[in-house]
């Protein structure tokens, strides 16, 4: 349970840290401004400097998140419960792996947000 809730919200981090560089924001000013919030947190602060860095020595790696949220969702289809934002979360998780970087912290997860997703297959 702690890898949904924590997997939701590096995986957070990283989609507003990515609106703010593409809105011409400085991402360290946005982590600042989240330590002197309700938002200040541990993770937040540790998780979002990689990503503003894009230092993803491991510490703990893409696909072991990736992995808990994929337990996560079938443990959710098993009880019949909806799952969408873990679902969402989890998409993200993999386009991080598919670019590369299964081995890489967790933190990664920006990079989801550096290319475009590939075509649907819809």
């Amino acid at each position: 349970m702690l890898q949904i809730l924590m997997g939701s919200f590096v995986a957070a981090t990283a989609e507003t840290l990515a609106l703010a560089k593409q809105a011409g924001l400085d991402q360290s000013k946005i982590l600042d401004m989240f330590s002197h919030s309700a938002m200040a947190n541990p993770i937040c602060s540790a998780k979002g400097k990689l990503m503003v860095s894009g230092n993803y020595d491991p510490n703990f790696q893409v696909y072991l998140q990736q992995k808990d949220l994929r337990l996560a969702l079938k443990l959710a289809e098993d009880l019949e419960i909806g799952a969408p934002i873990t679902a969402a979360v989890n998409a993200q998780y993999l386009r991080a792996k598919q670019l590369g970087h299964s081995n890489a912290d967790f933190a990664a997860v920006r990079t989801a947000y550096d290319s475009p997703a590939p075509p649907s297959k819809l």
